[in-house]
Parts: structure tokens; sequence; C-alpha cells
């Protein structure tokens, strides 16, 4: 009897064997696909973040005018509001007659020298 160094392999064992082979590869593939989903995830959470914080930004830049604003506003007031008190109130822009009735620029004539003709 003499061996032979080549043996021809069962056909049904090699069919498992390449069965095994596919399978193991096909779970590679998986998880490398798993892997690219999650860095996919990741970037989409980051550029997420990144938006939120931009448009956090600029709703703190819009609150903050908005205080700025409201404090050039009030400081308007209470400086009309002083010129009342000392008597020397200023007319066109500010809005404010002598009597502290407050007016637009337009409407000066009401109730004061208006012909009843028209």
């Amino acid at each position: 009897m003499s061996h032979s160094r080549t043996q021809v392999p069962d056909p049904q064992v090699a069919l498992e064997i390449e069965k095994v082979k596919l399978q193991a590869m096909q779970l590679k593939l998986q998880y490398e696909l798993a892997e690219r989903e999650s860095t996919k995830l990741k970037i989409q959470q980051h550029e997420q973040d990144r938006e939120e914080r931009g448009a956090e930004r600029v709703r703190a830049e819009r609150l903050q005018e908005l205080h700025i604003q409201e404090a050039r506003e009030q400081r308007q007031h209470e400086l009309q509001v002083l010129q009342l008190q000392q008597g020397n109130p200023t007319r066109g822009g500010s809005l404010i007659q002598a009597s502290g009735v407050v007016t637009l620029p337009e409407v000066w004539w009401c109730g004061e020298g208006v012909d009843s003709n028209g």
C-alpha cells in the first residue's frame, strides 16, 4: 500500500468547508457594514450637535440684541420722562408734546389751530 500525499477530500466535506467560508465572509461583511453605519451615525450626530450649538448661539445673539434694544428703549423713555419733568420736552423725533400727550409728529395739529373748514 502506498500512501499518497494528496488525498482527495470527500465532496460533502469540501462543500461544508466552502459553506463555512462563505458564512465567515458574510459575517465579516456584515460586521464591516455595521462599522460603517456606526461611523455614519457618529458623523451625523456630530453634525447635528454642531448645528444645534450654532442655533443656540444664534438664539443667544438674538436674545442679547433684544435685551440691548429693550435697554435702549428704556433709556429713551427715561430721558423723555426726565425732559417732561424738567419742562423741556423735545419735539419732532421724541414724540412728546409739552402737554405730556404722546403723539406722532404728523398729527401735531390735532386739537390746536385747526380751521373748521378743512
